[in-house]
């Protein structure tokens, strides 16, 4: 007797095909394929029928590293289909660190973007931290290592080149990581540490990445107003140096217009025969730590000088002076994880409108939110280009993610709803993605892009990670306004085999596994 089944569903394997009629038997974490109407026996049997059946949704943009040790665990994820994220995004990743003060130092910096570990909890290599994962999470882990995390273990928070012996600390760390189990190298060279590595220093981690058939995945840099495509030309470089693949973290501009050039790049590259994809949220808004706002000196030292220079008024006004800073739109960010009793009223209100109701000046609002909520305020950014976003999501080498970072009450959308966003708003209202083609980029290419063989397909013998969506009603509710609620039409989750969503909601379950690059 198998210990669940799924019949009357209309099947979608994963690949891009039409639907089929078949039943779906589960054997402890595997799948078995049964003819449609089969006699089959289980401890538990699904009515599917009006229902999707599809593999369970990978996520290649998360910011979920910490939630398995959070009560808040992982319904923002789950409740949209995803079972399996990949962790340790935009250079930033939970391991390795050879010290517990750099761990401490590299999780206080990035509380603003992952949240606040829980006291007690700890880890310095990659093995460790996927063995704390097992057994705390609801839906599959996999994580990358950050090239910031690597600068940061082997060479501090300087902005420089590191010396031999640091290069090859680095070196060693990601080799070590790699062989315990993580799928490749990330960067963000938008924000220290991660963004003083130069081309070169990135061709070098990739080279040794290589020989472990890892996956580079990396935030661009700003784009300079008169190249807009050098960021891109960089991370191809990056890649054709290496002889690595290459996936691009949501990719985006703001400009009319704009998508096509990136994209035209994108082709070339692909032509030329770079292995690259990328992904872009469906959410015309972006996310950050409010201390990613300040000019990269001022975070340079680590937390420690970015708190000696908050407090500094000689440096609050060379901050308001600095050209990047000048540039900023303060009313199209909105600022949340306020918990303090001075700021905790503000939270979700813009930027400007905080410094508004306080008489404060921007700059000093920003250091005294950083200050008295210790690194931990995160800003959605508004100003996001909807035409941009459907030509994104419609091109042949995107794959869908959601980008997730449920740090505030008033988060990102994105991070409750990419998933049924695109399945609701682009497939079904606007008709711009066949839905057998958006289940695709959802399962079994981010899937081959990872090296994942036993997921993102619904064949024989695959892991059993589902999900059983309504077709006629899935999409996203969440908005900026409430930005948590939960999805329409996503009925059934199943991680391992394990139920984690039914239709009365979230199960307590913990099935998710960390998964190791074989």
């Amino acid at each position: 007797m198998y210990s669940l089944l799924v019949r009357g569903g209309k099947v979608l394997d994963g690949t891009g095909n039409p639907w089929c009629a078949a039943d779906l038997a589960v054997e402890g974490d595997t799948l078995r394929i049964l003819p449609a109407g089969s006699q089959a026996q289980a401890q538990q049997v699904i009515d599917a029928g009006g229902l999707v059946v599809a593999p369970g949704f990978i996520d290649l943009h998360t910011h979920a590293g910490l939630l398995p040790f959070m009560a808040s665990g992982m319904e923002a994820f789950i409740r949209q289909g995803i079972t399996t994220v990949l962790v340790g995004l935009d250079g930033y990743s939970s391991a390795p660190f050879p010290t517990p003060e750099r761990f401490a130092q590299a999780m206080e910096l990035m509380a603003g973007l992952e949240g606040r570990l829980p006291e007690g909890a700890g880890w310095q290599s990659v093995d460790a931290y996927l063995k704390s994962v097992d057994g705390h999470s609801s839906c599959n882990v996999a994580t990358l290592v950050g090239n910031g995390t690597l600068r940061l273990a082997s060479l501090g928070w300087g902005d420089r080149r590191p010396e031999v012996a640091e290069g090859e600390a680095m070196a060693r760390l990601l080799a070590e990581g790699l062989e315990q189990g993580a799928f490749g190298l990330s960067s963000g060279l938008v924000s220290p540490p991660s963004s003083f590595a130069q081309t070169e220093e990135l061709v070098q981690l990739c080279q040794v990445m290589k020989p472990f058939g890892g996956l580079y995945v990396t935030h661009l840099r700003s784009a300079p107003a008169d190249q807009p495509l050098t960021p891109l030309q960089e991370a191809v470089e990056t890649a054709k140096r290496a002889g690595v693949r290459v996936h691009i973290s949501h990719l985006s501009t703001p400009k009319p217009g704009g998508a096509r050039e990136l994209l035209e790049a994108v082709e070339r590259a692909r032509c030329e025969g770079t292995d690259l994809t990328f992904d872009a949220q469906p959410y015309p808004y972006s996310v950050t730590p409010l201390a990613g706002l300040l000019p990269a000196w001022a975070i340079a030292g680590g937390p420690h000088a970015l708190r000696k220079c908050l407090r500094d008024r000689k440096e609050r006004l060379r901050i308001a002076r600095d050209p990047a800073w000048l540039r900023r739109d303060f009313r199209a960010f909105l600022v949340t994880n306020l918990s303090r009793k001075r700021y905790a009223p503000y939270d979700g209100w813009p930027l400007e409108s905080i410094a508004q109701a306080t008489g404060e000046s921007v700059v000093d609002t920003v250091c005294g939110l950083l200050l008295e909520e210790q690194l931990a305020p995160s800003c959605v950014g508004l100003g996001g280009n909807a035409v941009n976003i459907r030509s994104f999501c419609t091109h042949e080498a995107h794959l869908v993610s959601s980008g997730g970072a449920p740090v505030g009450a008033r988060c990102n959308p994105r991070t409750f709803g990419a998933f049924p966003r695109v399945l609701g708003e682009l497939c079904r209202e606007e008709g711009l993605l066949r839905l057998p083609d958006a289940v695709r980029r959802m399962t079994s290419m981010p899937a081959a892009k990872l090296g994942l063989k036993d997921r993102g397909r619904l064949l024989d013998g695959m892991k059993a990670d589902l999900v059983l969506f309504d077709p006629n009603r899935v999409g996203s509710r969440a908005s900026l306004e409430d930005p948590a609620r939960p999805p329409d039409g996503i009925a059934w989750v199943v991680v391992n085999g394990v139920c984690v969503v039914t239709p009365d909601g979230q199960a307590a379950a913990t099935p998710g596994r960390a998964l190791r690059r074989r």
